[in-house]
């Protein structure tokens, strides 16, 4: 029904106005929303660039509204070829908002959040920090207005301190987006299920495991109200169960779950091997290790380093933690210098993907520790 009523819209405002008038423009823009509600970012993008194109052709320019086009045709660039390619027209409309619409306009500070959220994804977070800590708590309490943009803002500015080892701030972050989320939407909305389901995750890296499946479960209750038992979503929150189970050491259930987990993920993506595939093999792998599965969680192990190979793009976070997994096994079955060679592959390649102060970088220094204390080389063990 939407989509007819704007092709009436712009059909009439094509005869009337002509083909290159901001009215035609606008529709044009809506259709570009319609399209990125519904995850189309080819057909948006084309409609975006056509609007954004007769924006900038007015001998009058509304400049606000030429910023939000840019912000949309990054969203939908970022969709469709990666965040490189959203790179400058974000940062042009993030100029255009702060220089036509002033710096505490919602709109200027939701921009702001984009670019941070844009320096993360390109391994730039104390940048991302820099702009996001200007952002005061009445900015954020001002931007209800946009409630969805506002909580993805927040959960990313939270995943960008956790980046560089900020956890307790990354879990302070959270939990306000926890706050703004019930105020806006209610207790009972999907989006208090993801919320608890980012709190748990944070709280499990501080080391609060029965907390973190005790708020999993909460939003998992949430869940049942709104999709069905096998749905993507359901079946995501009971994996995160299972990997805070796998840290209380319930393996059985753990391995259950995950094993569930990649049967769907087989159907759904059935012609290949998703990101989200090679997170489930390679987390049962861990599961079936920590049991004492070794042959079984190295066959999975070799599934995932295979799959997550022949991605497009391959990435180095992913594969260096497939790397220190393996070395955490090897290690286990009294392979010491195949486990030392892991860890050492895996340490280079999270010294140059993280921040020196990330929890996982300490934690592949600590393998490499313990193989080279078993080894007999304490004095390297040590340093």
């Amino acid at each position: 029904e939407t989509t007819i009523q704007l092709e009436r819209c712009l059909t009439l405002r094509r005869q009337v106005y002509g083909d290159r008038h901001p009215a035609v423009a606008e529709c044009l823009y809506q259709f570009g929303k319609l399209y990125e509600a519904v995850a189309d970012w080819e057909s948006s993008h084309g409609v975006l660039v056509e609007a954004l194109a007769i924006l900038e052709d007015q001998s009058v320019r509304d400049e606000i509204a030429i910023a939000d086009a840019r912000a949309n045709l990054a969203w939908t660039l970022e969709h469709r070829w990666g965040h490189e390619a959203a790179w400058e027209p974000l940062q042009q409309a993030a100029i255009g908002f702060q220089e036509h619409a002033g710096e505490t306009d919602p709109r200027t500070l939701l921009c702001k959040v984009d670019v941070a959220r844009m320096h993360w994804l390109r391994r730039e977070p104390l940048a991302a920090i820099e702009l996001l800590d200007r952002i005061d708590q009445v900015e954020w309490d001002s931007l209800h207005q946009r409630p969805a943009e506002t909580l993805r803002a927040l959960a990313h500015f939270a995943k960008v301190k956790q980046e560089v080892g900020e956890l307790a701030a990354g879990d302070a972050l959270f939990r306000q987006q926890l706050r703004l989320t019930k105020l806006w939407f209610g207790e009972r909305h999907p989006a208090v299920a993801s919320s608890l389901s980012d709190i748990a995750k944070s709280t499990f890296q501080l080391g609060r495991i029965e907390d973190a499946i005790r708020l999993t479960q909460d939003a998992h209750g949430i869940l049942r109200q709104y999709f069905d038992p096998d749905s993507p979503t359901r079946l995501q929150n009971l994996c995160y169960e299972a990997g805070y189970r796998w840290a209380w050491g319930d393996y059985g259930v753990a391995e259950s779950v995950f094993r569930a987990a990649l049967q769907l993920e087989d159907q759904r993506h059935p012609d290949g091997r998703s990101q989200r595939w090679v997170g489930i093999i390679s987390s049962l792998a861990v599961v079936l290790r920590d049991a004492g599965r070794w042959e079984d969680a190295e066959s999975y192990f070799q599934q995932a380093f295979d799959a997550a190979n022949l991605r497009s793009s391959v990435d180095p976070i992913l594969i260096a933690r497939l790397i220190n997994n393996l070395a955490r096994l090897e290690f286990l079955r009294g392979n010491y210098f195949r486990a030392e060679a892991l860890a050492r592959d895996a340490l280079a390649g999270r010294s140059s993907a993280l921040e020196s102060n990330h929890p996982d970088l300490a934690e592949t220094k600590l393998v490499l520790g313990s193989i080279l204390t078993e080894c007999g080389d304490v004095q390297e063990a040590g340093g």
